[in-house]
């Protein structure tokens, strides 16, 4: 979901491009904590960063994507069409 959003922040005008650039870097992120969950971990393993640092970044693009959304001006609001 993250994926599909940030490529249409790069593509279109609806998100700030660095809103994009963030869910492209949560997408690559969750992609490596998928691959992580399949193997074993504890909580020391440098492995389990991967996986904080994965939910971390989820959290921090909805936040700011959903800030992003709501501080666009009545104009931007409207659609192109």
């Amino acid at each position: 979901m993250v994926s599909v959003a940030a490529a249409a922040a790069l593509r279109g005008q609806l998100l700030a491009r660095w809103t994009g650039w963030l869910g492209v870097l949560t997408a690559v992120c969750g992609v490596a904590c998928t691959s992580i969950l399949l193997g074993p971990t504890n909580n020391y393993s440098a492995r389990y960063g991967v996986l904080l640092l994965g939910a971390v970044l989820m959290f921090a693009w909805l936040i700011v994507t959903g800030i992003a959304l709501i501080a666009r001006t009545p104009d931007e609001r409207r659609s192109p069409g």
